[in-house]
């Protein structure tokens, strides 16, 4: 199974990583920027306005999930060029 990032700025995330690890013990869980490890094992991000780029060497991530409302905060060109997950339901013309 692959490691969990969460990405977070401007939010303490403490209290995400202390109810990550409740409700699943095993898993891998690692906390952007003190403890990432090795990208290359990331499959899954928690983002909340995570630095733009920061997804980008992440090459394995399987989904990005937004920690809260609205996905403004993700750029969405980048993670589809990375894994392809949404480029087929969105129109050529969005990656220029």
């Amino acid at each position: 199974m692959g490691a969990i990032l969460l990405a977070v700025t401007g939010l303490d995330p403490k209290p995400w990583e202390e109810r990550f690890r409740a409700i699943a013990p095993r898993r891998d869980i690692r906390v952007w920027p003190e403890r990432v490890g090795e990208p290359g094992e990331v499959a899954y991000a928690c983002a909340w306005h995570a630095p733009h780029g920061l997804l980008a060497h992440f090459l394995h991530l399987k989904i990005v999930f937004s920690l809260g409302a609205g996905v403004d905060h993700i750029v969405v060109i980048r993670i589809c060029r990375m894994c392809r997950s949404c480029a087929w339901s969105m129109p050529t013309s969005t990656f220029g």
